[in-house]
């Protein structure tokens, strides 16, 4: 079981990133897109996410046990660290500067004295590639990369969540007159869609509890 990303420097500078997972109301979309930008140093306004298409995106396990950040976006910033260690590699050569001197952020690679866009490395690399060194990466400038644990386990946080009920005992009627909920989450790409999470996850359950039924027999 893994999970794959493909990424893209398209010829217009911008980033087309491939994803086999599919969102399912996690707001995949919007942090892999964060993800991707901050491996690559550019703003995510400008990387294009696709999800789930069988066609055009890698191969996914599925969307299951809360692995999309964990599993699709690592698997996205390998992808774009790898393309970035790419773009690189031409932005040094178009600035005519050792590779080790130069750091790829804010659109572009950026040397001691001059700076070259991703446009322009995009443009170079895919317009005039015999003007670049004979030892560029032939894979250019798309990658696909993979992620895997080490240990095949779930993937859970640690929650804690206190209620203050009030209770009819004559209908056994239940009334919420206050709920807490405190959650260990790690490392949070985008805090606002973590509290949607978390709201979504705390309103399911509140429902599941109190105003759901699965009935059952003998028989199952």
């Amino acid at each position: 079981l893994y999970e794959q990303a493909f990424a893209r420097l398209t010829p217009d500078g911008r980033l087309d990133l491939r994803v086999g997972i599919q969102s399912i109301g996690q707001g995949l979309e919007t942090t892999l897109a964060q993800v991707a930008a901050d491996s690559l140093g550019i703003d995510p306004a400008d990387v294009v996410v696709r999800l789930g298409d069988t066609e055009l995106s890698p191969y996914s396990s599925g969307a299951w046990g809360s692995r999309g950040m964990v599993w699709a976006g690592d698997a996205t910033s390998r992808a774009c660290k790898e393309l970035a260690r790419r773009v690189a590699k031409i932005g040094a050569a178009l600035l005519q500067t050792n590779e080790s001197s130069v750091t790829v952020r804010d659109g572009g690679v950026f040397g001691p004295k001059a700076s070259v866009s991703l446009r322009d490395i995009a443009r170079a690399f895919y317009l005039a590639p015999a003007d670049l060194p004979g030892d560029t990466d032939p894979h250019g400038l798309e990658v696909t990369q993979g992620y895997a644990p080490d240990r095949l386990t779930g993937l859970h946080t640690g929650s804690a969540h206190a209620v203050v009920v009030a209770v009819d005992p004559e209908t056994g009627g239940v009334e919420l007159l206050d709920y807490v909920v405190v959650e260990d989450a790690g490392v949070l790409i985008n805090p606002m869609i973590v509290d949607g999470q978390i709201h979504g996850g705390t309103a399911q359950g509140i429902g599941s509890a109190l105003f759901e039924e699965m009935p059952f027999d003998r028989h199952g």
